[in-house]
């Protein structure tokens, strides 16, 4: 049953009402081209909405789609509305809440043998079905997504009750999100060689459970490969229209706050050795438009491929923010990433920041 079905009735009606208000005002078929041509949004989904008989029908069916994924172009939909005369309507479908027994259909179709949801134009073999990162539950079973590895970290061993466990990790993402996943002990073994960054997977079976808060990075759940996992490789990945960078969700260095990892971009305002004792490290100060500057500690190995001169720009992914005796800064983790003037929208935006007048500020320390 639809969420929509589920509502409270007086909620209900009045969406219903306020849409029946502006329907003739709102150009659904206009949304569906723009949201399908600036996001590649759902394609399937919104092929399906094209073909329903009344506006009406349309803007209900993609609003129980936008509403159901919950991520930014659901947000990027009702700020086009906020924009508008229609920020009353943005307002009740906020206060609309998906069941939390919802289960994400999967895209399948006897007559094309199915088209993933990864790509508009890729077809699945055997008549699989597949589901996507961002409708994955804890309760849910009988999943299976397609994704590629975006990301993959080295082998590390660790002590376990007297003896020696090993792990890795390992990101997936699609084109509705990105999640983060770990394999212990036999697991590494079966795993960690058929994996490889920027090959596409089919997975199924692996355990998804609620990640840490202090560790969760744009995802509320994480994955554990088991030992009965199964993973296959998609022969088809060379069609498949999916992310092939590691995704970032950066967060303002104003609004850092210790014992979190974060992923941060900003302007390389400076770097220096600094010596504690037996240890050297190299210090690099970020700064951002918030005005503040937080610096990254790295060891003389992590900063080798890293060039850090003319003031780049630098995106870290996954670092941790210590409070040490007050002073407080970014410390890289096993699984940490960085990249030096990454093709992002942020990057672009702080290099003319910072060439405008970023170079005159004072920076505030965090």
């Amino acid at each position: 049953m639809r969420w929509f079905a589920k509502m409270k009735p007086s909620l209900f009606g009045k969406i219903q009402s306020q849409w029946n208000n502006i329907v003739q005002n709102l150009d659904v078929q206009r949304v569906c081209d723009v949201l399908m041509t600036k996001f590649t949004l759902f394609p399937n989904e919104l092929q399906r909405i094209n073909s329903q008989v009344t506006h009406n029908d349309q803007a209900r069916k993609l609003l129980e789609i936008l509403k159901v994924k919950e991520d930014k172009h659901f947000e990027n939909f009702l700020a086009v509305l906020d924009r508008t005369n229609h920020k009353y309507i943005a307002d009740a479908i906020r206060q609309a809440e998906v069941p939390h027994d919802y289960v994400e259909p999967a895209v399948y179709s006897e007559a094309t043998a199915s088209t993933s949801r990864c790509s508009s134009s890729t077809r699945i073999p055997h008549n699989r079905l597949v589901n996507t990162i961002s409708s994955l539950r804890p309760s849910h079973k009988g999943w299976r997504i397609c994704v590629r590895v975006t990301n993959k970290n080295m082998i590390s061993k660790y002590k376990k009750y007297g003896g020696w466990n090993q792990r890795f990790n390992v990101s997936f993402a699609d084109d509705s999100g990105s999640i983060e996943a770990v394999a212990f002990g036999e697991a590494v073994d079966k795993f960690y060689e058929l994996l490889e960054e920027q090959k596409v997977y089919y997975i199924s079976g692996a355990t998804i459970k609620k990640a840490k808060s202090n560790f969760s990075q744009g995802n509320a759940y994480d994955m554990i490969l088991e030992n009965d996992t199964n993973i296959e490789l998609c022969e088809e990945e060379d069609n498949l229209d999916l992310p092939t960078e590691i995704s970032y969700n950066f967060v303002r260095i104003d609004k850092l706050e210790p014992g979190r990892l974060y992923d941060v971009v900003g302007v390389v305002k400076d770097h220096q050795l600094k010596t504690i004792g037996k240890w050297s490290r190299i210090e690099v100060q970020i700064v951002d438009q918030s005005k503040m500057m937080v610096p990254l500690t790295l060891s003389k190995k992590d900063v080798e491929n890293l060039d850090l001169s003319g003031n780049p720009v630098i995106a870290v992914k996954g670092a941790w923010l210590k409070n040490s005796h007050g002073h407080m800064y970014l410390k890289k983790m096993p699984n940490t990433k960085f990249k030096i003037n990454p093709d992002t929208h942020e990057s672009d935006l702080l290099q003319r920041w910072f060439a405008r007048e970023g170079h005159q500020i004072e920076f505030e320390k965090i």
